[in-house]
């Protein structure tokens, strides 16, 4: 067998033309700064987001966005280049321009499908067939569109067809996609290439009882002359002189694309999200200072339910299930008391655990708090109960505000992992330094000018569902307790705002929905002026207003981005915690078995501007 190496610099008259005009256009759009920044189109774009899809649709072909990419890029378009040829015959006809653009769209067509079913569809309805990145992972290149080409196009390569030139072409296309990163767009263009040939085999066969010459399988035989995209200074005549022969075996190319997979993987070039299971090494740097606060409130259904002590030991056993350290954590169950004056679940709670706290395993600190029954013995409305949380939360000084309600328990040792995975994220965007409420967008380039302005990547996270599970920086604490306490006194005189709830109110905060916010955000007032707060020796003064981050385009992964939209808040892709108390808190609504449980699809994902970390 012999494999040729073509001298193609020495023949550009050989190239298609199409092929030239897309070199020249991948160069350009790599050379102007505002193209760089264009994340590529992904299904979640699409589904989600179609508002910002015109410019990624138009230049993700041409988009190179990572290193990997590059080389990618570059082996792509030296194979297709030597092996495509100058003028489309009958085996050419599948990389016309006008072909290229079906598959363009029916491929994006396939992703969308794809993303929206293992994720709204089947992935809603059975968990574990849960597939995020057949929804955030993004298409770009060229390569992906010529699949059909590289699997079964005739002709394309000097000499015969046959079975070895079969696996030299499966190994360029898994090496593609482990450089560019994209294995469901890599398998979606390969099914569609094979379901297309067997329906031009069947209906050749339906209407003519032969095969088209063109599809023909081709005789094979063990010389055969298979053409390399890789240069070689060893060169031996041929029937064509323009030509050369360096000889290597089947063994030999196979061996080198298996070295060049674990090559990738060992440094670093395979996309990171196949390193999953490396990232959950025990040596992992221990997550930020975070404060739990379980916010309750009596309820008519039910005292006597033990569902607060489930919820507590939950956190307590996920912590020490996960090895994670306890010093950095504290668990605040923060309560309102009835119109009596009491609440006996949380006084249940409380006596439980004080009475096991000598035999508790190390977990993170427990404290039982109380707020002051008002004066009038009206209870707390909503907005103040979480205001009232947030207040002291501000003064315990942590460094990120855990806001759960009494009746969602934590998912085990698995769930605690994943809330150390999205604090370690979270925490990934701040500086190091003198001053920690600075924030930053980590690796962005920005060519706008006001590079020296840079702020959070997210400011918050939303582990759970409902109000369980937001994730706040303490900067942002005085913002929010402005808005709990004043949303209410617009409502009560009848200004146009809806009657919102809370936990909804700070999602829209946080995603820059609520223009209010951005107000407060850049208010230069002080913490004392936004919360009422007093600043105690032992609370460090920190500034409360940090501005609203600029809306970048963050193509990396993970955490995966919906592009072009304000990078909001971070999202897992499964929830952490479980709503076991339903029954006794959402007014006689039952849920099926399985629902708003552990590992279920996080509600907001595909939300645009919302990140997602896959756990």
């Amino acid at each position: 067998m012999r494999w040729t190496v073509p001298r193609w610099p020495l023949h550009p008259s050989s190239t298609p033309r199409w092929l030239a005009a897309y070199v020249l256009l991948t160069l350009v759009t790599a050379a102007i700064p505002p193209a760089r920044h264009v994340p590529p189109i992904s299904p979640a774009t699409l589904v989600y987001a179609p508002q910002d899809a015109a410019l990624p649709l138009l230049l993700s072909p041409f988009l190179v966005p990572t290193l990997r990419a590059l080389l990618s890029r570059a082996l792509q378009i030296s194979w297709l280049y030597s092996h495509l040829p100058a003028t489309s015959g009958p085996s050419g006809a599948a990389v016309q321009p006008r072909q290229l653009l079906t598959t363009y769209g029916v491929l994006l067509a396939v992703r969308s499908l794809l993303g929206f079913v293992f994720t709204r569809s089947v992935g809603w309805k059975y968990p574990a067939l849960l597939a995020p990145y057949a929804l955030y992972e993004p298409l770009y290149g060229i390569v992906p569109l010529l699949v059909d080409t590289v699997l079964f196009g005739a002709n394309l390569v000097p000499g015969k067809i046959g079975g070895h030139d079969t696996l030299l072409r499966f190994a360029l296309l898994a090496v593609c996609a482990m450089l560019d990163g994209m294995p469901w767009s890599y398998a979606s263009a390969a099914a569609i290439a094979g379901l297309s040939r067997l329906a031009h085999t069947f209906t050749t066969h339906l209407h003519s009882g032969n095969v088209s010459p063109a599809y023909a399988s081709v005789h094979v035989e063990d010389e055969e002359d298979i053409m390399l995209p890789l240069p070689s200074p060893y060169f031996r005549p041929a029937g064509d002189s323009s030509r050369s022969y360096p000889h290597l075996t089947k063994s030999r190319i196979i061996l080198t694309a298996f070295i060049a997979m674990g090559v990738c993987w060992i440094f670093g070039s395979t996309p990171q999200y196949l390193q999953a299971s490396l990232s959950r090494s025990h040596n992992a740097p221990p997550p930020p200072s975070v404060h739990i606060l379980m916010l309750t409130y009596p309820r008519d259904k039910d005292p006597t339910s033990d569902y607060m002590i489930d919820s507590i030991q939950s956190y307590l056993d996920g912590w020490a299930g996960a090895a994670l350290a306890p010093s950095s954590t504290t668990l605040t169950v923060y309560a309102h008391a009835g119109p009596d004056g009491r609440h006996r679940a949380w006084g249940r709670a409380r006596m439980f655990f004080d009475a096991t706290q000598e035999q508790r395993a190390a977990g993170p600190a427990l404290n039982f708090v109380m707020h002051p029954q008002d004066a009038s013995g009206a209870p707390p409305s909503h907005y103040a109960h979480l205001a009232d949380a947030l207040r002291y939360a501000y003064a315990a000084a942590h460094e990120w505000t855990m806001v759960v309600e009494d009746d969602f328990a934590l998912c085990g040792a698995w769930g605690a992992r994943g809330i150390a995975r999205v604090l370690a994220a979270l925490g990934s965007t701040l500086v190091e330094g003198a001053d920690a409420d600075e924030l930053v967008f980590p690796g962005i380039i920005d060519d706008s000018g006001d590079a020296e302005k840079k702020r959070a990547r997210w400011r918050g996270a939303f582990v759970g569902t409902g109000g369980s599970g937001l994730i706040l920086h303490h900067t942002l604490l005085p913002t929010l307790i402005v808005l709990l306490d004043l949303i209410p006194t617009l409502t009560a005189s009848l200004a146009p705002y809806p009657q919102t709830p809370p936990d909804v109110l700070i999602q829209q905060c946080l995603s820059g929905e609520i223009a209010l916010c951005s107000a407060l955000l850049s208010s230069p007032s002080s913490p004392d002026d936004a919360s009422n707060t007093p600043d105690t020796p032992d609370t460090p003064a920190r500034s409360p207003y940090p501005a609203l981050p600029r809306a970048v385009p963050v193509p990396d992964l993970p955490p995966l981005l919906t592009p072009s939209a304000p990078a909001a808040f971070l999202v897992p892709a499964r929830m952490l915690m479980e709503h076991t108390g339903h029954a006794l808190s959402t007014g006689g609504r039952t849920y099926a078995a399985g629902q708003w449980a552990c590992r279920w699809r996080q509600p907001m994902l595909g939300n645009r501007g919302v990140s997602v970390l896959v756990v």
